[in-house]
């Protein structure tokens, strides 16, 4: 499993392996958070034309907090995430958490539908966003986005609520705290790293929309990052632009940002992996710096079996992300 703490002796062999290879919120009375049980075919409307729509989850319905099961917490702030804990959960033993945020105009149940982070031997929490600025209030969002209605530092409060409430409750391994985002979700994990690096030991990222504010006022320290992204995504452009009349980085600019954030050194790694992709890898870095480009991918998750003309195998970003992450467990 991945570990800051020995993220600098390891660095050699993961670059080797590398190289071979939205939902109703209630709280209790007193305050304290609760559990609720919740259909899976419960989360967002259709998402805006503009956003890769994943299908709705059909089956029996989510079930409590147990191994191998998952649920919904409603927090005191009134905001809610779903978590499963893997099947194997032995509160004896730490374990790895990892936050998943989805992209703008979905929640968290459709973004665990896609990425099937459950099979993972982690916590995996969902965390649904803020409906957005007028007029698509219907819409949940993340900071800083420019539509976001939410404060970075409201969405900060929201993930130490998150965490807090996890500590709480099961066995967390703070030494491996990681974050994953797609497309607006993946701006704001960029965020995480940029305001938290001392939490986060990584982040994971695809085809994530970076407006210029996920970089700014950044505090120092390394933090792990993976991206992955499609050359022919019509919605967050590769090669960066502005949509809503703001600014967004492109992909060579953000893993630039990380590559100085991480102190990587001049030279680079690259491998050719299946389905015309690429990975690069930065070497004698702080913590480990990745890009896959994924030739004529588009904004989707790739390698979710319900993209359509997706080049890449089944749960591809899922397995390259939990590599990154060394932890074990796939769907």
């Amino acid at each position: 499993m991945y570990s800051r703490r020995s993220a600098r002796t390891q660095l050699a062999g993961v670059f080797c392996a590398f190289a071979i290879a939205a939902a109703g919120c209630s709280n209790t009375d007193d305050g304290t958070q609760s559990t609720q049980h919740v259909p899976e075919s419960e989360h967002a409307q259709a998402l805006d034309r503009e956003m890769q729509t994943f299908p709705h989850p059909t089956g029996a319905p989510v079930a409590g907090a147990l191994p191998g099961e998952t649920t919904r917490i409603n927090l005191p702030s009134g905001r809610s995430y779903l978590v499963h804990l893997p099947a194997g959960y032995d509160p004896s033993e730490p374990w790895p958490l990892i936050l998943t945020f989805h992209g703008w105009g979905q929640n968290g149940q459709s973004l665990a539908t896609a990425t099937h982070f459950d099979a993972a031997r982690a916590i995996s929490i969902y965390p649904d966003g803020a409906p957005s600025k007028a007029p698509n209030q219907n819409k949940k969002a993340w900071a800083p986005a420019p539509y976001a209605n939410t404060s970075g530092g409201e969405d900060l409060e929201f993930v130490d609520e998150i965490i807090n409430s996890a500590r709480r409750t099961w066995n967390i391994d703070d030494s491996q705290l990681f974050a994953v985002g797609f497309s607006n979700g993946g701006g704001f994990a960029q965020y995480l790293a940029c305001q938290r690096p001392a939490q986060f030991q990584a982040i994971a990222t695809v085809s994530a929309a970076y407006y210029t504010a996920v970089v700014e006022k950044c505090a120092p320290g390394a933090v792990g990052h993976l991206d992955i992204h499609g050359t022919a995504d019509q919605i967050v452009s590769y090669d960066g632009g502005t949509r809503h009349n703001t600014k967004f980085l492109s992909v060579p600019e953000i893993m630039g940002v990380a590559a100085r954030r991480n102190h990587c050194g001049h030279s680079i790694e690259q491998q050719r992996l299946v389905g015309g992709a690429k990975r690069t890898s930065y070497t004698d870095c702080a913590a480990p710096v990745d890009h896959i480009r994924i030739e004529g991918g588009k904004h989707w998750w790739p390698g979710y079996s319900a993209n359509r003309n997706d080049a890449m195998p089944e749960n591809f970003a899922t397995d390259k992300i939990l590599d990154f992450f060394r932890i074990p467990g796939r769907p």
